[in-house]
């Protein structure tokens, strides 16, 4: 008489091919994971910069060198630093750089923007 089943084999073999078949779909999972996150603190530096940025426009061109901000924390977002360096190239002419630092799982990242203001 023939019992009808699966031997202890074939249910070996089934967990293998499954196993091997699911670990590069679980691997894409934790790589958009990562994805994500990087998009997400490049998008929150990016709002850092342009807070700052827009903070400086409505300085009187004047006071406008003594706005520069030392690399430090930002409240609110304790992963985040940010400086924003005032330069005065020519007479009636700064440049104003923000940057903001970041630490990632990878190590410290950063993004800066640039902008001149013109006293006329």
């Amino acid at each position: 008489m023939r019992r009808k089943g699966f031997t202890l084999i074939e249910m070996i073999l089934v967990l293998v091919v499954i196993t091997i078949a699911l670990f590069p779909l679980v691997e894409s999972f934790s790589s958009g994971i990562r994805a994500s996150k990087i998009a997400s603190d490049t998008n929150i530096a990016i709002e850092l910069a342009q807070q700052k940025m827009e903070q400086l426009q409505s300085v009187p061109f004047a006071s406008l060198s003594g706005s520069s901000e030392a690399l430090g924390s930002i409240s609110g977002y304790p992963n985040f630093s940010r400086e924003a360096i005032v330069t005065e190239p020519l007479t009636n002419l700064k440049e104003v750089s923000v940057k903001v630092y970041w630490t990632s799982g990878i190590g410290t990242d950063q993004f800066g923007i640039s902008s001149y203001f013109v006293n006329y």
